[in-house]
């Protein structure tokens, strides 16, 4: 006979099970089996990362997560995360001591990003703790801001060539609130439309952008002008420069920069 699966539920109690006794032969005489039950200890889980919607790294989606977790010491434990209808396996405990605390790395699957996921223990008997929610989101970029309008005011033909500074007091700005990942951005701008005046003459490749290491001329092609990591602000009217000659006409001159900003790991 094998009645290791017959012992009747009983309500906040689990079966203490006795594989001799549970398995053996029927004989002749009258023979008693005994069923012994213990009262079942709760299982206690806290996701020690409070926030809520928990942030992941942007370049990998790997988050270290930090949690709490008592269980009966006889049972082996299993870390849980679900979203939706799929279940994932983050860490298995056998003989860990009655109460744990620890942290593990864990990459989320990309379909899990903007998700609500949940957090939660189970040991052998498929009895779980309760469920720790979070919402999954992908820690945000640094953000460039560029003023509207870049002016280099009124200005008279010059006698002979010279080059004159942007007079925008504005600022560029690189915002990096990340705190997962330190990122090395550059930014890069291009001549998007060449500075043209109303009758429609042009002052190609007149501009240029000077950092620390050289004066880099603005045209067509995508090209880097800073770099850096953190957050920073450059005053443009100390950088940004524009050739006049000459023999230009007179006349309102507009044109169009295309500014963008590379992220990349350090």
């Amino acid at each position: 006979f094998d009645l290791s699966d017959d012992y009747p539920e009983i309500p906040g109690y689990e079966p203490i099970k006795d594989e001799k006794q549970d398995k053996g032969t029927f004989l002749p005489e009258e023979q008693t089996i005994i069923h012994r039950y213990r009262e079942k200890k709760k299982l206690q889980f806290e996701l020690t990362d409070m926030e809520n919607p928990l942030f992941i790294s942007r370049f990998t989606n790997n988050r270290e997560l930090a949690f709490a977790f008592t269980h009966d010491k006889t049972t082996n434990i299993s870390l849980m995360a679900q979203c939706g209808a799929e279940e994932k396996e983050l860490k298995k405990y056998t003989a860990a001591p009655e109460s744990v605390v620890d942290r593990l790395m864990v990459k989320f699957p990309e379909n899990w990003l903007d998700q609500e996921v949940f957090f939660y223990i189970k040991d052998d008997n498929n009895q779980e703790s309760e469920k720790e929610s979070r919402i999954i989101k992908k820690e945000s970029s640094p953000k460039l801001i560029i003023p509207n309008t870049i002016s280099f005011g009124e200005n008279e033909i010059p006698a002979m060539d010279r080059v004159i500074s942007a007079t925008t007091k504005e600022e560029f700005v690189v915002e990096d609130e990340s705190k997962l990942d330190k990122s090395h951005w550059k930014i890069k701008v291009k001549e998007e439309q060449p500075l043209t005046n109303e009758k429609g003459q042009v002052l190609a490749q007149r501009l240029s952008y000077k950092n620390q290491k050289q004066e880099v001329p603005i045209n067509g092609d995508n090209q880097p002008i800073s770099e850096g990591s953190g957050s920073t602000k450059v005053n443009l009217a100390a950088h940004l420069q524009l050739a006049v000659h000459p023999s230009d006409t007179v006349g309102s001159y507009n044109g169009v920069l295309c500014w963008s900003l590379e992220d990349v790991p350090e």
